[in-house]
């Protein structure tokens, strides 16, 4: 697994920063393994992430792709509410 911060050239990915998170797999296909935001699911009462995310190219098309590492009770969680959004919530926690 692979977490690319939305500035590659800071290098290491901090706490509250965007970041794109990919599978390394042995590829066979052409399917991004770049997690996505996908839909909420009604009857799982969640959201749900799929791989067919898009890596950098941070913007309002790309917000779905975009997830931070956030403290949380002395643990960690992933979130989305990537800075290139100013107007969202917090959609996506677990």
């Amino acid at each position: 697994m692979t977490f690319s911060p939305v500035n590659p050239k800071k290098g290491n990915v901090h706490e509250s920063t965007d970041l794109n998170i990919k599978f390394e797999v042995a590829k066979t296909s052409v399917q991004s393994t770049v997690w996505k935001l996908d839909n909420f699911d009604a009857i799982l009462v969640q959201w749900v992430c799929d791989n067919w995310g898009v890596k950098g190219n941070p913007g309002l098309q790309t917000m779905r792709n975009w997830l931070r590492i956030e403290k949380f009770y002395g643990d960690y969680k992933l979130v989305l509410c990537p800075s290139v959004c100013k107007f969202c919530a917090e959609m996506l926690a677990f």
